[in-house]
């Protein structure tokens, strides 16, 4: 699971489940000791010893799951936003000189389409600024 630490809540941005195989098709005729399961697992598993943005990136899916997690964020904390301000759907929309179909793409955090303009306006629309800066890899 990917996760961020949002103040006192933790935000699921991605989860995958691995798949177990059956331990007899893993172990033959029994279960190994725990020597033999650590070889065993440090023999089939290439990621011992990486981090997983390494692991992400042999996957070919690193920018992806950067992408999905910043947008959940973002949304995460417009969300927040909105709540701590009481704002309405319709009081956020109209402080952003929008429309509240329009408001729903920078809140649902699966939604990639929303851009940087209206992420910034709804920002503003909740006293907050936009901060993006590029780190090194």
């Amino acid at each position: 699971m990917l996760f961020v630490l949002e103040g006192s809540e933790m935000v699921l941005l991605h989860g995958f489940i691995k798949k177990k195989r059956d331990a007899q098709a893993r172990f033959g005729s029994g279960p190994p000791t725990a020597e033999e399961a650590t070889e065993q697992f440090m023999k089939r598993n290439p990621h011992i010893g990486s981090d997983f943005d390494e692991f992400l990136q042999e996957e070919g899916i690193l920018d992806a799951v950067q992408a999905v997690a910043v947008k959940r964020v973002l949304a995460h904390q417009l969300k927040r936003g909105i709540e701590a301000k009481q704002l309405t759907k319709t009081a956020m929309a109209r402080r952003m000189g929008t429309t509240r179909a329009q408001l729903d793409r920078p809140l649902d955090p699966d939604n990639p389409s929303a851009t940087l303009a209206t992420l910034v306006k709804a920002a503003n629309a909740v006293g907050k600024r936009v901060k993006i800066s590029l780190v090194n890899a």
